[in-house]
């Protein structure tokens, strides 16, 4: 069904709107040359002073003649221009703004612009018929009428209207033994006319709205039977008279294959648009990757690893660790510029305050790791061996279970090492570490050291007991619940000895290591290629 769209519809301004740089030559352009329009209606004493009322049919005085033309439009747009409308139009620039606004102009109601009827009347003379806004006020003087919306249209002939819709034309018709002239009979019906009246065609659009099939014919048999012969394939250029979008296809595509064409269309655009952004993202994550081995070991993880919690950690855990391993988290603060050191320990030796010292490298992170580890492995342990283990923590991969947690689990009949291995990679350390940081530097909350181990200590395991007090609740996943429940007592009681000689061995590489390129930054890479 035909349809009148304004081009700031919101379904698709964006696509129909100018490109960047079309925009600012067309605003260049009205900048250049619509205040000599302006300086000689103000010229004019009666065009000043005077204001049409409803319905009055307007004499404009315009000489586009003495200026040059304005930058030209792609044909759809051209096709479509009087479909468009004239307020709050991107191709219709003001004087000193992005478009004609509504707002401005609120004495004109906002229509197409051929509802206007703007005829060339002469070398320098236009007829416009501008309906005020019903119920508002007078009006615009003609004087501001007189260099309002021509500078930026199409140029039109002595006698021709401005936005006039082209005749109807089949697109890469078959070769008939009559030239058709095809009007349009109601909403969805057209009928073609041979030169001399004696023949017609009458057609009917399809629910595709852009094929059409022969319903009727008189005296031209022959080529109502070759149209008929040719399913899908009988189709009109793009018209505003008879389609509500200005849509566009090369002319070398054959007609059966228009509308596979245009829905790849939008899937082609947004490849485009992407492509160098991807380029940009990708180049940035490598940078990174380069630099900083911890960010590389949370690349490891494809978005699916990143996403897939199966309800055991909350969205906000999964969003601090995805921002983490894109380098999306926000470090700004008042005062960053200033100060730039770790806002959470003033005994921090780091210069710079980074995402990956927020959540690793600050000695309040490090206290928090080591006291996992101590727990892990049932022994203490030093900074220097803490940071052994910093590409598995990276990745969310918990270290192999130690022989004295296995021992004291063993006691345990059922007990499983496998699901508290599982649930210690969702130790949720990053993301607490994250929450205090934001607190210190944007509630100016102090957290002593003691307080802040406690308290990132306790948040995580109450998040792992409240799952495992969860899915002990329900029948199916009982059992697991309460093999949790056991592994997080031995886990949270386990004593602490005092390091034996060799303690620790060296951990099993993280298994990412063997991985030549960090899985998210091969996935974009792919993608990036694929969409090229």
């Amino acid at each position: 069904m035909y349809m009148m769209y304004s081009i700031e519809h919101k379904e698709m301004g964006g696509r129909l709107a100018p490109e960047r740089s079309d925009h600012e030559r067309r605003c260049q352009y009205v900048s250049a040359h619509l205040p000599g329009l302006a300086a000689s209606a103000a010229n004019n004493p009666r065009s000043a002073t005077r204001k049409p009322t409803q319905g009055e049919v307007l004499e404009i005085q315009a000489d586009l003649d003495a200026i040059e033309a304005p930058p030209a439009l792609p044909k759809e747009i051209h096709t479509f221009w009087g479909a468009f409308s004239w307020a709050n139009n991107p191709w219709i620039p003001d004087s000193n703004a992005q478009h004609l606004a509504s707002r401005k102009y609120d004495g004109i109601e906002d229509m197409p612009i051929e509802d206007l009827h703007i005829q060339r009347t002469g070398r320098t003379t236009y007829s416009v018929r501008v309906p005020p806004v019903p119920g508002g006020a007078a009006g615009h003087t003609v004087a501001k009428l007189e260099r309002w919306a021509f500078a930026s249209s199409p140029r039109v002939n002595v006698g021709d209207c401005l936005g006039k819709s082209p005749p109807l034309a089949l697109r890469r018709p078959p070769q008939l033994r009559q030239e058709y002239f095809w009007q349009v009979v109601d909403m969805t019906s057209v009928m073609g006319w041979s030169a001399d009246g004696e023949a017609s065609i009458e057609l009917e659009q399809q629910d595709n709205g852009v094929h059409w099939e022969v319903v009727d014919h008189h005296n031209a048999r022959k080529d109502a039977k070759k149209l008929q012969r040719r399913p899908g394939e009988i189709i009109f250029e793009a018209n505003p008279q008879i389609h509500g979008y200005p849509w566009a296809v090369k002319g070398s595509k054959a007609n059966s294959k228009v509308i596979r064409e245009l829905k790849q269309q939008p899937r082609l655009e947004l490849r485009s648009n992407a492509t160098p952004h991807l380029s940009k993202i990708s180049d940035k994550l490598e940078a990174w990757t380069n630099k900083d081995m911890r960010v590389k070991g949370q690349q490891s993880q494809t978005p699916r690893n990143l996403w897939a919690h199966q309800n055991t950690i909350t969205d906000f855990q999964i969003w601090v660790a995805y921002r983490l391993a894109v380098k999306q988290l926000n470090l700004y603060y008042p005062g960053r510029e200033q100060q730039s050191a770790c806002p959470q320990d003033p005994g921090c030796s780091e210069t710079e305050s980074s995402s990956s010292h927020i959540v690793w490298g600050c000695r309040r992170a490090q206290q928090f790791w080591r006291k996992w580890l101590e727990h892990w492995f049932g022994q203490e342990f030093t900074g220097a061996q803490v940071d052994s283990f910093r590409d598995h923590f990276a990745a969310r991969e918990a270290p192999q279970v130690s022989d004295r947690l296995r021992e004291r689990l063993s006691q345990y009949s059922g007990s499983s090492m496998q699901n508290l291995k599982a649930r210690c990679e969702e130790f949720g350390g990053q993301c607490a570490a994250w929450q205090l940081r934001n607190q210190v530097v944007h509630e100016q909350k102090i957290w002593p050291a003691a307080k802040q181990l406690e308290y990132m200590w306790g948040s995580c395991f109450r998040h792992l007991r409240e799952v495992a007090r969860r899915e002990s609740l329900r029948s199916q996943t009982r059992m697991e619940g309460l093999r949790l429940k056991l592994c997080l007592d031995c886990l949270d009681n386990i004593s602490i000895e005092r390091a034996s000689p060799g303690f620790p061995k060296e951990p099993a590489p993280a298994r990412w290591l063997k991985d030549t390129e960090p899985r998210f930054a091969k996935r974009l890479r792919l993608y990036k290629e694929v969409i090229n």
